[in-house]
C-alpha cells in the first residue's frame, strides 16, 4: 500500500508469486525461570510474507491496539461510536487500554478499573448492540491474526471472545439510550 503525495488517498499494488508458509518454535528461558515459547510464521498465511511472531512485551501489545483502534475508527459500524459518541481519544487512552490487554494476555496485575462499568455508561448513550460486538470481535480478531501468531496471540482472540459475549450477556439489563421523543 502506497500514499500517493498530495491527494490523501491511500493506493495499492499487488504482485503474484508462489511461496509457502513455515512455521518455527523456538523454547527459551523467561526472567521467572520458566520456559517461553516463541513461534513465528511467515508466508502467504503470515500476512504476504511478513513474519509474524507470538506478543512477547508491552510494545508488542501497542502496536496490536494500535493497529485494532486505527481500523476500528475507520469502520462504518464501529466508527460512529468511538468517535462520535464515546470520544475516544486514543492518545490519552491507548495506555490504559494497553493495561487491559497485558492483564489479559500476560495475566498480570496492570489494569485496576472497571472495563464492564465503562461499556455500561457508554450502552446507556447508544445501545452496544450484538452486531457492534460481533463487529469488534471480527476486527480484533483480523488484526492479532495479521500480527501476531502463537500462544499468547491465541489467548488474546479467546479472551476478547470471552469478553465480547460476557459483555453482550450483560448489558442488555442496562438501560439503553435516551427515551424516544414522540
Amino acid at each position: 500500500m502506497a500514499h500517493s503525495a498530495g491527494t490523501g488517498k491511500m493506493t495499492s499494488t499487488s504482485t503474484t508469486s508462489t511461496s509457502t508458509t513455515s512455521t518455527s518454535t523456538t523454547n527459551g528461558p523467561t526472567t521467572n525461570g520458566r520456559t517461553a515459547t516463541d513461534t513465528t510464521t511467515s508466508g502467504p498465511a503470515a500476512g504476504g510474507g511478513r513474519v509474524r511472531r507470538d506478543i512477547a512485551d508491552r510494545d508488542d501489545i501497542t502496536e496490536l491496539v494500535t493497529a485494532f483502534y486505527r481500523r476500528a475508527f475507520a469502520d462504518p459500524l464501529l466508527g460512529p461510536v468511538f468517535v462520535d459518541v464515546a470520544k475516544l481519544d486514543l492518545d490519552a487512552h491507548l495506555p490504559v487500554i494497553c493495561d487491559f490487554w497485558q492483564a489479559v494476555i500476560f495475566r498480570a496485575g496492570t489494569y485496576r478499573r472497571n472495563a464492564f462499568g465503562v461499556h455500561a455508561d457508554l450502552h446507556a448513550r447508544v445501545p452496544l448492540t450484538e452486531d457492534l460486538f460481533a463487529r469488534w470481535l471480527a476486527l480484533w480478531t483480523g488484526t492479532v491474526d495479521e500480527l501476531r501468531h502463537g500462544p499468547r496471540a491465541d489467548r488474546a482472540k479467546l479472551q476478547a471472545g470471552r469478553i465480547a459475549e460476557s459483555m453482550r450477556r450483560r448489558l442488555p439489563d442496562r438501560p439503553t439510550g435516551p427515551d424516544p421523543v414522540d
